[in-house]
């Protein structure tokens, strides 16, 4: 074989291998992912379709992902489903199984589908036994005649063992067993079904499956818990805190920002000190002079300070200054005012001090 011959020979068988690759590889693509019994999930064993018909059918319902230990007072039934095969999942802690229990107890309705780990021996939920095949479909017993179902479509593995004495009834039966059964707990109810997939997408279409979903969770509100299927949800320190610590934390810190602001800055001039008050003879003079109007002795006043300073004057020998002798004339005049002003006491008051200085 020429080389030429050689080299197309094995580009052909290149490009079939390739090929080969590819249609393996789409293949593996087109295969069925994993679905799990969550509301958030659209494939073969979700519940999205359950959740859109209880909205469309004005059943309100929601997807619970905190701790059941904060679980709303106000929803009425739980549902809580099983992991997938292919899911893994812890369960409920301890606390939130006690959690769980207080709750149905004070009178929720708990919807237990398939065989999740949230304390089956708390919530006396019975044992259940392998079938000798898997039966897909059930009827539906006689006390649910309200829900107009009478088969109910399914993969049913396992039964419930005998039921007790105590006051269980049964809602679906297969191949003479119990898959679905109903009892009351405390003030609460719990139904519990061996099967999830009877509310699944694959099953919901059909009539007795949606017939029977909306019977039993049409009373709500309704919640499915997300959590055991990994949708998590925590709350904050701060959202866990009650209203009133709230409160005071948020006016602890608007005292400690308005400290801080006034503190750094200024809204006004600064605030000078006083300047200091020096004062002369004249205050004491206008303090005396009202003391003595209080007293009604401005007459008297100004004649004990007009008749020294008058006597001294004209005993002192020498030439006197000509406005020393009006100041002592103008002395004079007001002395012998009857009933003297503020003014003139005060004017009478600093005649006689300037005249005590011209003296010295």
């Amino acid at each position: 074989m020429r080389p030429r011959s050689l080299l197309d020979a094995l580009m052909v068988l290149g490009g079939v291998a390739l090929l080969a690759v590819l249609a393996l590889v789409q293949n593996q693509d087109r295969g069925e992912s994993p679905s799990a019994f969550s509301t958030y999930d659209f494939g073969r064993n979700g519940y999205a379709a359950l959740f859109d018909m209880l909205h469309r059918e004005n059943v309100v319902a929601g997807q619970f992902e905190r701790p059941i230990g904060l679980l709303d007072r106000t929803v009425r039934t739980l549902v809580v489903s099983a992991s997938a095969p292919s899911e893994e999942s812890a369960g409920l802690s301890r606390g939130d199984a006690d959690a769980l229990h207080a709750w149905v107890q004070a009178g929720g309705i708990l919807v237990i589908l398939g065989r999740p780990a949230i304390g089956d021996a708390k919530l006396k939920v019975p044992s259940t036994r392998a079938m000798r095949r898997t039966v897909r479909s059930a009827r539906v017993a006689k006390s649910l005649a309200a829900a107009r179902a009478r088969r109910v479509a399914g993969a049913f593995d396992e039964a419930f063992a005998t039921l007790t004495k105590r006051r269980i009834s049964a809602q679906l039966v297969a191949a003479g067993k119990n898959v679905a059964i109903r009892y009351s707990f405390g003030r609460g109810t719990i139904v519990a079904i061996t099967d999830p997939s009877v509310f699944s997408n694959s099953n919901l279409a059909r009539a007795d499956n949606a017939r029977y979903a909306y019977a039993l969770l049409a009373s709500g509100p309704v919640a499915f818990d997300e959590r055991v299927h990994g949708y998590a949800r925590d709350r904050s320190f701060w959202a866990a805190l009650p209203p009133p610590v709230r409160i005071a934390v948020a006016l602890t810190i608007a005292i400690v920002a308005l400290a801080l602001l006034g503190a750094n800055w200024r809204f006004a001039p600064p605030l000078l000190p006083d300047a200091r008050d020096e004062r002369d003879s004249s205050a004491y003079i206008e303090s005396m002079a009202r003391l003595l109007q209080r007293g009604r002795a401005a007459p008297r006043a100004i004649r004990d300070c007009a008749e020294p300073v008058a006597r001294a004057l004209r005993a002192r020998a020498g030439a006197r200054p000509q406005a020393s002798l009006e100041a002592l004339r103008e002395l004079d005049a007001l002395g012998r005012l009857e009933r003297p002003s503020d003014f003139e006491l005060v004017r009478a008051g600093r005649l006689s001090a300037q005249l005590r200085k011209d003296l010295e």
